[in-house]
């Protein structure tokens, strides 16, 4: 019997994209400074400091995450960096969750999954 070659997944780029983004959003304080920088525009990292509540170090290392991700962009405007949301960095899990969410057959299993299902219905 013959051996089976892998082929390459065509949505593997994709989804190691889509995951990157998923860790960035993984945790609370890079959702705070998510928030903030909507709600904001622009600051640098002494404002989120000063907004948030964290250590500079602590800041400083959810900022690197999230621009390792593709959610925030800064710009050097000396001394300072100034970062700011980079609402295109979260097109990859959003169009993701809206194939999930506007998916009529998986919310059909779902229902009938949950239905008669304590805590749900």
């Amino acid at each position: 019997m013959a051996s089976e070659q892998s082929r390459p997944d065509p949505d593997a780029d994709g989804d190691a994209r889509i995951a990157a983004v998923g860790r960035a959003l993984g945790h609370p304080a890079r959702l705070g400074i998510l928030r903030l920088l909507l709600r904001e525009g622009p600051l640098s990292a002494g404002e989120i400091v000063a907004e948030i509540g964290l250590a500079q170090s602590t800041v400083s290392e959810h900022l690197r995450l999230l621009k390792e991700a593709g959610v925030v962009i800064a710009r050097h405007e000396r001394p300072r960096v100034i970062h700011a949301l980079y609402p295109a960095g979260l097109d990859p899990i959003a169009a993701f969750l809206l194939d999930i969410l506007e998916d009529p057959d998986a919310a059909d299993a779902a229902a009938r999954m949950t239905a008669g299902a304590p805590g749900h219905g």
